[in-house]
């Protein structure tokens, strides 16, 4: 089985590629890791990854991949840094 794992940045996929990849192909799970876009250059063709910053970002590339890969053997997951969320929902919070 496949897992796809859409990950916040560079960070992330790097904590997927070095310790999450052979214990989980030992398991039979292979996972596959993807950084959301967060935006491209439309000019240059270049494409920005890393630092979320609204929920419809993750949201768009999850419909995006999903309807890549449609095989029956395939499952999502993902992985982020909340802790700019929690610092925004701080400052945002009333007393």
């Amino acid at each position: 089985m496949r897992i796809n794992i859409l990950v916040e940045g560079e960070s992330e996929e790097e904590f997927v590629k070095r310790l999450l990849m052979e214990p989980l192909s030992s398991q039979g799970l292979y996972p596959a890791v993807q950084c959301v876009v967060t935006s491209r250059d439309k000019r240059s063709g270049i494409t920005y990854k890393g630092g979320l910053s609204t929920y419809a970002k993750v949201k768009n590339h999850l419909l995006r991949w999903t309807k890549e890969d449609k095989n029956e053997d395939v499952r999502f997951s993902t992985m982020f840094d909340l802790i700019a969320c929690l610092t925004i929902s701080l400052v945002i919070l009333p007393r």
